[in-house]
């Protein structure tokens, strides 16, 4: 599965699992991007799901809060840099639902700067 972390808003941000291009498993998490980390670790623990078994990470990249996205960036690059999994980015220009941007556009593009990290 691919992690999904969608981080727009200094208010919440959505944490989800997309397996086959869709959405499996996905949850609002009304709290600031400081606690992206935390929140992260208490998802994939509540869903029995390890981070060794995640095969690539989607992050959404704006339009929105810099802090947020940036905070969202920065915890996506450090797993798939350690896990040496792909970095898929998605940008949401219209603001779609989390379910509907990932309907229209997938996972997203690959990040190019992991491309040969996560080759290894």
């Amino acid at each position: 599965m691919i992690l999904f972390i969608c981080a727009q808003d200094l208010n919440f941000f959505w944490l989800g699992l997309i397996k086959n291009q869709s959405l499996e498993v996905l949850e609002k998490v009304d709290s600031s991007p400081e606690n992206i980390l935390k929140s992260l670790d208490e998802f994939l623990r509540s869903h029995k799901f390890d981070v060794d078994q995640l095969k690539g990470v989607s992050v959404v990249s704006g339009p929105g809060s810099f802090t947020a996205s940036r905070i969202s960036l920065i915890i996506a690059n450090g797993l798939c840099f350690t896990k040496t999994i792909p970095l898929f980015v998605l940008e949401n220009q219209f603001n779609l639902t989390p379910k509907d941007l990932v309907r229209d556009k997938g996972v997203g593009e690959v990040d190019k700067r992991f491309e040969k990290t996560s080759q290894k």
